[in-house]
């Protein structure tokens, strides 16, 4: 049995977007807030790198923007790398210093735990 179009377009889409690509910028990374600089418009680029330099137009985080364009995180990564290359964008990384008081390992397992018996 064929797959219907919508389940088709979804297992193809990744690698139509990136041209089979998946280096990326390294100051990249899930919580990373990129903006756009404007100096390049929409206009003059391949349409889904435009849809991602138009949710850039206020500051987001990749983890945000992958999910405004329907797609994995390392698709998205690939489409900003482009735009950083470009000099369509700016990348503004969380300092490991603000992630200090983030959860230690052992309370992430105890959510976890309990995450798993519900």
């Amino acid at each position: 049995m064929l797959p219907s179009d919508g389940e088709f377009a979804l297992r193809i889409r990744p690698y139509l977007v990136t041209g089979g690509r998946t280096a990326v910028d390294p100051r990249l990374r899930v919580d990373s807030t990129v903006r756009t600089t404007g100096r390049i418009a929409p206009e003059e680029i391949r349409a889904d790198h435009a849809e991602a330099l138009q949710l850039c137009a206020q500051p987001a985080s990749v983890a945000e923007i992958a999910a405004r364009l329907g797609q994995p995180v390392p698709i998205a990564k690939v489409l900003l790398s482009d735009l950083l290359a470009a000099s369509a964008l700016t990348v503004r990384s969380t300092p490991a210093d603000t992630r200090a008081d983030a959860p230690g390992l052992d309370i992430l397992e105890v959510v976890l735990d309990g995450l798993r018996k519900l």
